[in-house]
């Protein structure tokens, strides 16, 4: 996943991305033994506290819903699209989805750089950067 980070070239490979950074964020909550939360609990544990306050505002505003509970619902839009999930997932724009697969991938490689000894304060340099740029508010 990290030699292709550039531009998108469709929608297939944004909900591709995105489903991807699900399991991803299920294996580090697996790690853990974190079972109830596990769409939330790589944010809590690894994003920063910019990122964690951006992801609730931005998912309470647009859904009323805390950003556990919202990723899980994008996640069953895309794998199920035609089911009950696909009017929730017609209410976040693809740009959205894409924004907010970009700061996943941004924990995702903050738990590797951490667990590698790499300072937190590193970590959330990297998301600051990433977070100011996307999720508008």
């Amino acid at each position: 996943m990290v030699q292709h980070r550039g531009e998108w070239v469709n929608i297939r490979d944004i909900y591709g991305d995105y489903i991807l950074l699900c399991a991803q964020f299920e294996s580090i909550s697996k790690e853990y033994n974190e079972t109830d939360s596990k769409f939330l609990f790589p944010i809590e544990k690894f994003g920063s506290e910019l990122i964690n306050n951006k992801l609730k505002r931005f998912f309470l505003k647009k859904f009323n819903l805390d950003p556990g509970r919202s990723i899980s619902r994008i996640r069953a839009g895309i794998t199920h699209p035609k089911g009950e999930e696909n009017e929730f997932l017609s209410k976040i724009h693809i740009s959205e989805i894409n924004g907010l697969s970009i700061i996943m991938f941004s924990i995702v490689i903050s738990k590797v750089l951490i667990d590698s000894g790499v300072d937190s304060f590193v970590t959330d340099s990297y998301q600051y950067r990433l977070g100011i740029q996307h999720l508008s508010q």
